[in-house]
């Protein structure tokens, strides 16, 4: 996740996808995608690895990703684009 002019800007781990939560607080933009636009995190060797609705429900578990859990990464405090 980045700020991108003063937004939290989450971007999926497998497509091009990204949405802009229109959010400038972390915390409350990590609530919204995990709750209610269905973005999915998943930690995945020691990293958090985020899913957008439609990769998420594409991607495949097993043993070594069939990990539960939201801890979206937040990117400096001045990362602007």
């Amino acid at each position: 996740m980045r700020y991108i002019k003063g937004n939290v800007v989450a971007y999926c781990d497998r497509c091009p996808n990204k949405h802009n939560t229109g959010l400038k607080v972390f915390q409350q933009a990590v609530d919204l995608l995990s709750r209610a636009e269905g973005w999915e995190s998943v930690e995945h060797e020691g990293k958090w690895e985020n899913y957008c609705p439609r990769c998420s429900d594409a991607r495949v578990f097993d043993s070594v990703f069939d990990r539960t859990g939201v801890g979206f990464t937040k990117i400096g405090d001045n990362d602007w684009d």
